[in-house]
């Protein structure tokens, strides 16, 4: 199956989870952006097909072009449904989102090994989208409805997590 319809942008392609994920899309014949903080570990990747951006890059803001396109499953879902879908998923039927304080989440991405500075900028993104400083810019249209929804994605994303938790 060859799927070059659209791109796929997978953040921490490098962990468990990520590279998972990156492999199968990959596998279908998708074009797959893969995000790290580490060059030389999204090689395995990139020799795949994958096309590599790492921390580096994104926080480099002296690139020339971009590209935006905002994009949506076919209905919205709360961070609490789609953690219920995903918890029961795998096994966790009892898990809970918990929204945690600014600081706690940026303390919490630098002892993940993020840079301080990365971190800091992962929270003035969701600050603003919180905040709503960051919105919708594009009309949506069923252009921008992807066919997946959340229960979909969720058994998706059990198959990668319980094979990520078999290599631990």
């Amino acid at each position: 199956m060859t799927n070059r319809s659209h791109t796929y942008a997978v953040m921490g392609a490098t962990g468990h989870v990520g590279k998972i994920v990156a492999e199968r899309l990959l596998r279908t014949g998708a074009q797959v952006r893969v995000i790290g903080r580490n060059a030389g570990r999204l090689t395995r990747l990139v020799d795949q097909g994958a096309i590599p951006y790492t921390s580096e890059f994104l926080a480099d803001l002296t690139f020339q072009g971009h590209t935006a396109f905002e994009f949506f499953g076919p209905r919205l879902v709360t961070m609490q449904e789609a953690t219920t879908l995903l918890g029961k998923a795998i096994g966790k039927p009892d898990l809970k989102y918990v929204q945690f304080q600014y600081e706690d989440a940026e303390k919490a991405m630098v002892k993940a090994g993020l840079s301080p500075d990365a971190a800091r900028l992962m929270i003035e993104m969701n600050r603003s989208f919180n905040e709503g400083l960051i919105r919708p810019t594009q009309s949506m249209t069923l252009d921008h409805l992807g066919t997946t929804d959340i229960a979909a994605f969720a058994k998706t994303f059990a198959a990668a997590f319980g094979a990520a938790t078999r290599k631990q």
